[in-house]
């Protein structure tokens, strides 16, 4: 599957849960808590990984997770991705 500009695939899971896709803003990646995230994927897996990459954590975890980093980018006035939840699902879609 394609990922637009701007963006990067990635899959979350733990090793006895089948891992889940997400598209997520390149800008998660420079969130502290983001990258804890990626130090602990490089412990598990290395840099070798073929594929989109993975972080070892459970897709309930990286749902909370996504709370304060869109908190983050909502208050860098330099961000350009823009935030709306939608009121149905409770959900967070992402424009850039």
């Amino acid at each position: 599957m394609k990922v637009k500009r701007g963006w990067v695939a990635i899959k979350v899971g733990l090793e006895e849960e089948e891992f889940q896709r997400f598209t997520i803003p390149i800008s998660y990646l420079s969130h502290p808590f983001f990258k804890r995230f990626l130090e602990k994927a490089h412990e598990a897996y290395g840099y070798n990984d073929v594929g989109p990459l993975k972080l070892p954590c459970s897709v309930e975890d990286f749902h909370h997770l996504r709370i304060p980093i869109i908190q983050f980018l909502l208050a860098d006035p330099r961000n350009k991705t823009r935030v709306v939840k939608t009121s149905a699902l409770g959900k967070h879609v992402f424009f850039s």
